[in-house]
């Protein structure tokens, strides 16, 4: 059954085909804002929350998925977008509140998303020298995607790592298609910028046309 089926016979009250939608989409939610910057319990709060937003769209129709409008995941997605968003404007204007002056460069770097990305446990089990690099490259990698600003951040994920179309992006950021290519543009720069200056100049951080 696909999703946009399954969301009708939830708002006809069948809490088995929610329940599939969650199974389905929990897990690449919770990776999703992990790729944003989240932190574990961040990104669990934001999963919780964007569901919950789909529950409360139940009985409130101006919040319903609409079919043909879009598909259902770039729908739940552009739900789940507004909740990081807002999790981020809370965050900035507690800063501004509690930051004395002279942390002015760590709350610049805060209010531009800086955070540093989610690094999978390491591995117990001696790793060769080529295996070694390998992780070096992935986590310099991570850790420049964390740098971008949270649009350009956003628009890579979601068509690098979500492999939306570019219009499909544009429709979960509320932006236009050259908006959001020109969001891709410049995060490719900004990444080979980030690689340059951790020694990988040799790391092609291009992003093609989508």
């Amino acid at each position: 059954m696909t999703d946009e089926q399954l969301i009708e016979r939830y708002y006809q009250c069948d809490e088995a085909a929610y329940a599939s939608l969650d199974e389905r989409y929990r897990r690449q939610l919770y990776a999703f804002f992990s790729r944003l910057g989240a932190d574990p319990e961040d990104a669990a709060d934001l999963v919780q929350q964007t569901f919950t937003k789909v529950v409360l769209g139940k009985n409130r129709k101006r919040a319903q998925f609409k079919p043909g409008k879009a598909k259902f995941s770039n729908w739940l997605y552009r739900i789940a977008l507004n909740e990081f968003y807002t999790l981020m404007r809370r965050r900035t204007a507690r800063s501004r509140r509690e930051a004395p002056p002279a942390e002015g460069v760590a709350l610049a770097e805060r209010e531009h998303g800086c955070r540093t990305a989610p690094t999978e446990p390491p591995d117990s089990r001696p790793d060769p020298e080529s295996m070694s690099a390998a992780q070096e490259v992935l986590q310099a990698l991570r850790d420049c995607l964390a740098s971008l600003t949270p649009d350009r951040r956003v628009a890579v994920v979601l068509v690098y790592w979500l492999e939306l179309t570019g219009k499909e992006a544009a429709l979960v950021m509320g932006r236009s298609e050259n908006a959001v290519r020109q969001l891709l543009h410049n995060a490719a720069f900004d990444l080979r910028q980030c690689l340059k200056e951790r020694g990988y100049t040799c790391i092609n951080a291009s992003i093609p046309r989508r």
